[in-house]
């Protein structure tokens, strides 16, 4: 398991397509058989952010073990791998699906499956099926049709270590990433005619792979710090209520930038993201944020607010603003604005 990092040639590439059969990843289709699931509201808990920050892929921003997403999707299993699989490229997909909503998603994730069960998020994504023929128009589904659904994941660059499985997971629900659809969606995927295929780079042969240069970077700028951010994520349930919120918090470091005399600072940038089990209307979310410039003589702040929620027909956005000179309140604004679904 791990990254490559390649020269741009794909001359030597191959694709290998796999269905997705009624006992999991095959070379062959195998008998047609519907397998069904209404996903819950809060799959998607180990998604970690849409662009996660730093720290080489290991924060708590980047995706975590997929196994409790993984038990409550659609999974289709590989073997056992005999030999190493490298892969470069865009994983292509193709669903034949239907849903018993007018809106709704698809979430596909390419996993790795260690021996010991753990899972890892390899490439994924996300499609509105209302925009199955493309973003410039949205086309509501007819419940009960059968759709075929064609579209690539993430590009990824991984190799898939012997005695590992490949592993498709389908859900219709990925929050916190994505706002839910207006109502839970049951979502049936028919297996003959749904495949994917690998963008498959050979293990030895191929273009030679050139190792990263060393980063150029110039001499930091001067400063002086007062304070180091601390930071914190955190995921809680209410068991009897069956709401789940996500919390996360980045504080912000401060320091001053000694050629000027400058202290920057603020609040610590907060996100809170809650949901209750069964119900995608209760979504919410609510972002904080505060900077402080001080120097000799004035000292300004501002703190800004967004909060986030939803009918079936809207999204219900308010944003507040307010500015601060001399600890003065000097600009204070707040911001509704409802805004049709369209689709979402």
């Amino acid at each position: 398991m791990g990254w490559r990092n390649a020269v741009a040639e794909f001359s030597n590439q191959s694709q290998r397509k796999l269905y997705l059969g009624d006992t999991g990843l095959s070379a062959k289709a195998t008998r047609d058989v519907p397998r069904v699931a209404v996903t819950p509201q809060t799959l998607g808990l180990a998604g970690g952010e849409w662009c996660p920050y730093g720290t080489g892929g290991e924060g708590p921003e980047f995706p975590g073990d997929q196994r409790f997403d993984d038990g409550a999707s659609i999974c289709f299993d590989g073997s056992p791998l005999r030999s190493n699989l490298d892969i470069l490229g865009a994983t292509k997909v193709e669903l034949d699906l239907s849903v018993d909503r007018p809106t709704a998603f698809v979430c596909v994730r390419l996993n790795d499956v260690k021996p010991d069960g753990s899972s890892t998020r390899v490439a994924y994504a996300v499609m509105n099926l209302t925009h199955r023929n493309g973003h410039h128009k949205v086309q509501k589904l007819m419940p009960g049709k059968r759709y075929r659904v064609n579209f690539q994941l993430s590009d990824a660059a991984y190799s898939f270590v012997r005695g590992h499985r490949l592993r498709v997971a389908i859900s219709t629900t990925y929050w916190p990433m994505i706002w839910p659809s207006p109502e839970p969606v049951e979502l049936t995927v028919h297996t003959k005619n749904s495949s994917i295929e690998l963008p498959v780079r050979p293990s030895r042969g191929g273009p030679k792979l050139k190792p990263f240069l060393g980063a150029e970077e110039g001499p930091p700028m001067p400063t002086t710090v007062l304070s180091n951010a601390q930071s914190k994520n955190v995921v809680s349930r209410d068991v009897l209520s069956g709401r789940v919120e996500v919390y996360s918090e980045r504080g912000a470091d401060g320091v001053v930038i000694e050629e000027h005399d400058l202290e920057v600072g603020g609040r610590a940038t907060t996100e809170r993201m809650s949901i209750a089990e069964g119900d995608p209307l209760s979504a919410e979310t609510e972002m904080t944020v505060g900077n402080r410039l001080k120097r000799a003589g004035y000292e300004i702040e501002v703190f800004a607010r967004t909060h986030l929620a939803s009918t079936k027909d809207k999204f219900l956005l308010t944003a507040d603003l307010d500015v601060y000179e001399s600890k003065e309140r000097v600009l204070s604004k707040r911001w509704s604005v409802p805004i049709p679904r369209n689709g979402i």
